[in-house]
């Protein structure tokens, strides 16, 4: 038995962001291969740098979408990144970075493998400087997945 398309949606999306490691199209490589996880914990709890966190967000829908029980959800989900800035290179350096790495991982895969129609960037927040020498980004995307649904 399959997992809940929810699930499968995020699972395919950690798979994807882990994919981020070696040299980086800004030219280097970060110092640790990012950890991607799905288990909210603050910057504060982490030792080791970058941290990719996966968690659903706020205002998902699940609608009719034609006949013969077929449905569209527009999950929403808050990808967390955090980063350590050192004497080399600033905080806002490693997390423009990382950023623009979670990006290009989403943009290159849309439709992750099958399971979504389309991945939308949404709202980006930043911590602005006030965890210094930590940095924090909170990038919010929509996943659009079409399941075939047998509600009795």
């Amino acid at each position: 038995m399959a997992e809940p398309l929810r699930e499968q949606a995020l699972v395919a999306l950690v798979a994807a962001l882990e994919t981020i490691s070696g040299t980086r199209p800004w030219g280097g490589a970060y110092l640790n291969t990012p950890i991607v996880a799905r288990v909210y914990k603050t910057p504060m709890q982490h030792t080791q740098f970058p941290v990719l966190l996966l968690l659903e967000g706020p205002g998902s829908t699940f609608e009719i979408a034609g006949v013969d029980g077929m449905f569209q959800h527009k999950f929403s989900i808050v990808v967390y990144g955090y980063v350590h800035g050192d004497d080399a290179t600033t905080r806002t350096t490693w997390l423009q970075r990382l950023w623009d790495d979670v990006i290009t991982v989403l943009e290159a895969n849309r439709i992750l493998g099958g399971l979504s129609s389309d991945i939308e960037i949404g709202a980006l927040e930043t911590d602005e400087g006030e965890l210094e020498p930590l940095g924090a980004f909170a990038q919010t995307i929509t996943v659009t997945l079409f399941e075939s649904k047998v509600v009795v």
